[in-house]
Formats: structure tokens, C-alpha cells, sequence
């Protein structure tokens, strides 16, 4: 039944859900309100997303929790049709963030856009880099991962669990490690 019982309740939580969003992004700031993603609704993820500037395509599966840093808006993060995002996904949104089509990141990806040393006494010695990530259409990223900044994950390419992606992977291969290589 399309209008039963619990689709009604699941609906009213999804309201509250984005209803709570908006409030705390006014009230505590954007950087406080993505904390509620971290114990949301996991069809209320899309919503907020979306009415925060994400772009997301059809019928894509994204779960609860997912952690964002250096986020003023999700304007930066792109993500095409078909794809599954699973929990524990570590987005750094200082650059842009684009996910093709037909991608899974399975749990516990982080994926980083910039290095910056903040206070540390090193920092004179190293710039702050900021460059954008792009995984391609149908790439399937292993548990565990970490993709660094500039990274480009060609499409129809696998990468094993727990590996390090400090470079380029090109299309149709398979890579893991720590740095990830292709095998």
C-alpha cells in the first residue's frame, strides 16, 4: 500500500528531518546541521542534500551516516544516476566531489580535496593544495578506502578495500594497496 500507516509516518519523519536541517543551519550554522546526518532518516539524506545544493541523479541509494567537512553548502558535491553511497562516507567538500554513474563507495570511504597544515610550524614550507576528485561511471570503490585529492578514478575500474588512491587509476582495471596499484 503506497499510503499506509508507515509510508505516512516515514513521511512525517523525512519533514521533521529537513524541517530540523533548516533549523539548525539558521540557528548553529551549516557545519552543525550536517551533524544530522549522522542519525537521520536514511530516506531523508536525499532531501537535505538536494535542498543544500547537491546534485543527485536517479534512483541512487545513499545511507545514513554520512560525514561532511569544510562544507558551507553541498553545492560541491555531484553524483550521477544509479549509484549506492554507503555509511560512514567522509566527504571533504572544500573542491568539488563528482560521482558518475552506476558508482558504488562502499562503506567507510573517505574522500579527501585539499591538504592544509593549519597551525602546524611546517606550514610555511608546504602551499595548501586544493583539487577536485572524480570517480567515473561504473567504479566500485572497496570498505575502508581513502581517495586523495586530484585523484581521478576512470571508469568501469575497481578498488580493492583498505587502499590508499594517491594517483590517477585509469578505466577498466582493478587496483589495491596502500598507495593503490593496479593490478
Amino acid at each position: 500500500m503506497p499510503f499506509g500507516f508507515r509510508t505516512i509516518l516515514k513521511k512525517l519523519i523525512m519533514f521533521y528531518d529537513l524541517i530540523r536541517f533548516s533549523i539548525s543551519k539558521t540557528l548553529f550554522g551549516f557545519d552543525n546541521a550536517t551533524k544530522i546526518l549522522y542519525n537521520c532518516l536514511k530516506e531523508s539524506v536525499i532531501p537535505i542534500l538536494k535542498a543544500n545544493g547537491a546534485t543527485i541523479g536517479f534512483n541512487c541509494d545513499i545511507e545514513s551516516p554520512l560525514i561532511f567537512h569544510n562544507a558551507k553548502d553541498f553545492s560541491n558535491l555531484i553524483v550521477g544516476e544509479n549509484c549506492h553511497i554507503g555509511k560512514n562516507i567522509f566527504f571533504d567538500l572544500r573542491d568539488k566531489i563528482e560521482i558518475g554513474d552506476n558508482v558504488t563507495l562502499s562503506m567507510n570511504v573517505s574522500i579527501i580535496t585539499h591538504t592544509e597544515l593549519g597551525q602546524a610550524e611546517m606550514k610555511s614550507l608546504y602551499e595548501t593544495e586544493i583539487k577536485k576528485v572524480i570517480v567515473e561511471d561504473g567504479v566500485y570503490v572497496g570498505a575502508n578506502c581513502v581517495i586523495l585529492l586530484g585523484v581521478i578514478i576512470s571508469q568501469n575500474s575497481l578498488i580493492g578495500a583498505h587502499s590508499l588512491v594517491n594517483k590517477s587509476i585509469p578505466e577498466n582495471c582493478v587496483a589495491y594497496g596502500n598507495p593503490a596499484k593496479v593490478v
